[in-house]
């Protein structure tokens, strides 16, 4: 099993600190009763994207598949350099994983505006 916190953030509406975690749970005869006596749901891991807010704001909206991307994408670089995540990993991970990408630390997509503002 691998429990790993992916981010944080401020809510300003209710006033509350937000943690996010990730946990990876083995697969087995265990998740098999679970998903069948209806004690966890278990749903395919599409292809999702993380949003960005700028410099200085998160973005507008931030949903449950946001905070999947931008977990997965830790998860995709921690299996690059940790003997102990790649170890628990099962085979299934990977191809996921790989179509994360690894990035680097404060990666941005590129776009018009970030464009813009790394002229200046």
């Amino acid at each position: 099993m691998i429990v790993h916190s992916t981010s944080w953030r401020y809510e300003q509406t209710t006033d509350q600190l937000l943690l996010t975690y990730l946990a990876v749970l083995p697969q087995g005869q265990w998740l098999d009763q679970w998903v069948a006596s209806k004690r966890i749901v278990v749903e395919p891991i599409r292809a999702i994207r993380m949003v960005c807010g700028d410099h200085l704001a998160p973005p507008s909206h931030i949903g449950p598949t946001h905070v999947l991307a931008h977990a997965l994408d830790h998860l995709a670089q921690l299996s690059t350099y940790d003997p102990a995540v790649r170890d628990v990993l099962e085979p299934s991970w990977h191809e996921i994983l790989q179509q994360r990408g690894p990035k680097v630390a404060g990666y941005l997509k590129e776009t018009p505006q970030t464009a813009m503002s790394l002229r200046l």
